[in-house]
């Protein structure tokens, strides 16, 4: 009989710590969870969007007076795996999760159906064109290929070019973007030549020389910032690179933020955000400012985006939980990293623009009436 006791005893225990600890995430918390590739080929893209969701939210605590202990972060690292994203997710759902942030596209793609399933607002770091569209609760601030394409778009008319060469990695957001891109001139004299290439490629020799031969009027190019140093290089080797005829997607400003030769970048044009550009207003230079002093680096994009997402995290959790209608409620939302306004699907439509890196490093918009040299 004693021993009996004693058994039970110990189950109950047993059963007591684990919803202890199941639970420990207290009911009036807001639990904010990542899910991002913060090792692996594309990590330099996230550059320190973690820490600029984190400073968001403290910094807008500090404005409304909100005590910044009642936020809690679970920051896990899928190193661009999918499989591993997905396990993470699994994990991070044991406890309650309030708002959740994935990235990039394939991972975000996989864990979308089941954030959904929770009815969890899920701020998406992913480019497909239409990927809010396929939920209720998704979020996407930051720039994609519906903002950037129009961009493209009008260079190509602006150039009259009849012979586009495409250089895009071979996933299904660069091959989504050129799809979309493409339909837009079915029925006109424009030939497009996509080359499809995928993360281990290394012989960019013989990719340009392929481009050299085809002779095009502009050339496209959406890969990752590693593979467009080495693609660049090649380009300037064969004299490829002219009349500002070739158009790189906004991963081009890593290698900016990588410190890369400015005269290795310039007469390349690329989509970009009016946050980068050197002629910014005095609230974002302090920003910048302030922000590289903190985390020793000087901070792009990605990190402003983050620093806007956590602020609109805050503000819409000052009465409550940051339920999905309520986030909707804070936009439109004049930010750091501009006006940031969203469509029926909760998409960033944004403007973008086309920018150039001088010799001396500054980056500075291309004037319309220089785009068809």
């Amino acid at each position: 009989m004693k021993k009996s006791i004693i058994l039970v005893s110990v189950a109950v225990i047993v059963i007591a710590i684990f919803w202890i600890g199941l639970l420990s995430h207290k009911p009036d918390k807001v639990r904010i969870a990542f899910n991002l590739p913060l090792s692996g080929p594309i990590a330099a893209f996230m550059g320190e969007y973690t820490d600029a969701v984190k400073d968001g939210v403290y910094d807008e605590c500090s404005l409304l007076g909100v005590d910044t202990d009642k936020f809690e972060f679970d920051i896990q690292d899928n190193a661009w795996d999918v499989p591993r994203a997905i396990s993470i997710y699994q994990k991070q759902s044991l406890k309650p999760i309030d708002v959740y942030i994935s990235g990039t596209s394939p991972q975000s793609i996989a864990i979308t159906p089941l954030t959904e399933e929770a009815k969890t607002p899920h701020f998406l770091i992913a480019f497909d064109a239409t990927l809010t569209e396929t939920g209720h609760n998704l979020f996407r601030i930051l720039p994609n290929y519906r903002v950037i394409n129009p961009g493209f778009e009008d260079y190509i008319n602006e150039r009259d070019a009849k012979t586009i060469f495409c250089v895009q990695m071979n996933i299904s957001s660069h091959e989504e973007q050129y799809n979309l891109l493409e339909q837009k001139f079915i029925g006109s004299n424009k030939k497009f030549i996509r080359e499809r290439i995928d993360g281990s490629f290394q012989d960019y020799r013989t990719l340009v020389k392929k481009i050299k031969d085809t002779n095009p009027d502009l050339i496209l190019v959406s890969l990752y910032s590693y593979q467009m140093s080495p693609l660049i290089d090649a380009m300037k080797t064969e004299s490829v690179i002219k009349n500002h005829n070739t158009l790189f997607i906004p991963d081009f400003i890593d290698l900016i933020h990588e410190g890369v030769d400015p005269k290795k970048l310039s007469g390349i044009l690329f989509s970009c955000p009016l946050f980068e550009l050197s002629d910014v207003n005095d609230a974002v230079k302090k920003w910048k400012s302030n922000w590289a002093q903190k985390h020793k680096k000087t901070p792009g994009y990605i990190e402003a985006y983050g620093y806007d997402t956590g602020r609109v995290i805050a503000r819409a959790s000052r009465l409550g939980k940051p339920t999905t209608m309520r986030l909707l409620e804070q936009f439109p939302y004049d930010g750091i990293s501009g006006e940031i306004v969203l469509d029926e699907n909760r998409d960033m439509v944004s403007t973008l623009t086309l920018a150039e890196v001088l010799n001396d490093g500054s980056v500075v918009s291309f004037p319309t009436s220089e785009k068809a040299e």
